[in-house]
């Protein structure tokens, strides 16, 4: 999901990555411990340079205890995160186009075990400099409101 129907140059995007999680799961959110604990992972890759990307929005995560290790950062159910990114003032973009790439989630999905979870989601935004009127963040308000409550707290593994 984005929050724009188009975007232009100097355009702030944000792209909302929408995981579910099946019941009995958690999605372990730990940085780095303590417990259980492996780093989420979130990359964005496109041969498209257009679109600087510059953080991860996440919202806050719970405490679990699992049942072995120490107390972990955990996700469950539905979790909304954000990539925010800005489209580059050169784009060398005169009419419509869009900008394609991939976003890679990796993390760790537990119940009585834990697994590794690694999806590949493909997107695709459109660039339009000939849009005449500036779009605010378009998306229902409960997606507003996760968004406003998220925190810039998750690095970017961005690559190309």
């Amino acid at each position: 999901m984005c929050s724009k129907s188009s975007y232009c140059r100097n355009d702030t995007v944000i792209l909302a990555i929408q995981i579910r999680i099946p019941d009995g799961y958690v999605l372990i959110g730990n940085p780095k411990g303590p417990g259980v604990g492996r780093s989420l992972k979130l990359r964005i890759s496109s041969n498209d340079h257009s679109i600087r990307w510059l953080e991860v929005r996440k919202p806050p995560a719970k405490k679990y205890g699992p049942p072995f290790g120490e107390w972990v950062w955990t996700y469950s159910g539905n979790v909304f995160f954000f990539c925010t990114g800005v489209v580059s003032p050169d784009t060398g973009r005169i009419f419509s186009s869009t900008y394609s790439g991939t976003v890679l989630f990796e993390g760790l999905l537990c119940s009585s075990e834990c697994r590794l979870e690694t999806r590949t989601l493909p997107f695709t935004l459109a660039i339009d400099d000939n849009r005449k009127v500036k779009e605010h963040f378009v998306a229902s308000a409960d997606l507003f409101r996760i968004f406003t409550a998220s925190r810039a707290s998750m690095p970017l593994d961005s690559y190309r």
